[in-house]
């Protein structure tokens, strides 16, 4: 958590009183001392985007739109199951990172940012800013910056009080802390010629127990092996481009690419070929950077809109709708949900 001297926020976000197009700023809720510098600001607002299979169409004036999959490879299903509750898992809800290090959590059954802890990885490269993220089912964060350099944060559990302070929102969640000075580990990068950057995530080993830790770079499919770091490359598929990645508890990988305005999409991959199976492809009306993460059955995808703000979306695969939440006064570039949360 954020020190109480340097102040506590909940960020409540996406109010339905704005026009399309505009933003509202929204209530944000300090804990402990006021601090002089307080975190990005969370608000509403819309956009207009036509959602299609395959090419760009002109804008509509819509929130909420609807996309057909199609099946490049092959058609997978995209349900998710799991058991587990937010007592079972460490880590329940999604993470994401800003280009400003912020550490959040996002609350997606109430649509809402927590601002977790600015992150102090002891990076070595001046300037070097966060590129993904990875979450453990033990609750461990593992963050790549786009230096090459990879870190280790712990997540420490959901705790209803910080020092004292009450930091649960109003609806029953709880901000979850996570150490924010970070362990170096052995890079991934220049391992077998592997990028400095990649994309990353957790999937479980369904049926078997365990999970295992994915990377993907334009071209290649690698695993990392979190006991000695030591990475293998998987498959080396063509359609794999640059990409941010999400992974179930049932096993399941998909993919998110963010590369403009007229280049979104999401599919999801074979974990022995790296090739693409059910693909959605539609327009969100936004540039990058892209983040990506799935929590009970639904998608969640946060891209830039061009200026100092990040856009959050969720995808329904089982409806084939597209619906903009709203926005943060901040930019995200990693996003990330471990596979024991509620519903993977």
């Amino acid at each position: 958590m954020r020190s109480l001297g340097f102040g506590l926020f909940a960020l409540g976000v996406f109010g339905t009183s704005a026009a399309c197009g505009g933003r509202s700023q929204l209530f944000v809720e300090t804990f402990g001392e006021p601090t002089p510098s307080p975190a990005p600001a969370a608000t509403s607002g819309s956009y207009s985007s036509q959602v299609e299979s395959h090419s760009s169409q002109s804008r509509q004036a819509s929130t909420t739109v609807a996309v057909s999959p199609s099946a490049s490879q092959s058609t997978r299903s995209t349900s998710t199951t799991s058991s587990s509750t937010s007592s079972d898992c460490p880590i329940p809800w999604i993470l994401v990172i800003s280009q400003s290090q912020f550490l959040y959590q996002f609350i997606s059954t109430a649509n809402t940012f927590q601002v977790i802890e600015k992150l102090t990885c002891p990076t070595q490269v001046p300037g070097a800013r966060p590129f993904s993220m990875a979450v453990s089912q033990s609750g461990l964060v593992y963050i790549e910056y786009d230096s090459g350099e990879l870190f280790l944060a712990n997540g420490l559990g959901t705790v209803n009080t910080v020092g004292g302070v009450d930091v649960s929102n109003s609806g029953g969640t709880t901000v979850v802390p996570v150490d924010p000075t970070c362990k170096p580990l052995p890079p991934a990068s220049g391992q077998k010629g592997f990028p400095p950057t990649f994309g990353m995530s957790f999937a479980s080993n369904a049926p078997a127990p365990g999970e295992t830790l994915f990377l993907a770079a334009p071209g290649q499919l690698a695993t990392l092996d979190t006991n000695t770091y030591t990475l293998s490359v998987v498959a080396s598929p063509p359609t794999l481009a640059d990409a941010a990645l999400t992974g179930t508890s049932s096993g399941k990988l998909y993919a998110f690419f963010a590369q403009g305005p007229s280049a979104a999409e999401i599919a999801s991959v074979d974990k022995s070929s790296g090739l693409l199976g059910t693909e959605w492809r539609f327009n969100l009306g936004f540039t990058g950077p892209g983040a990506f993460a799935t929590w009970k059955g639904r998608f969640y995808t946060f891209t830039g809109d061009g200026g100092s703000f990040s856009v959050a979306n969720q995808f329904d695969p089982s409806t084939g709708m597209l619906t903009q939440l709203g926005t943060l006064e901040d930019i995200i570039v990693t996003a990330s949900v471990s596979t024991c949360a509620p519903g993977q």
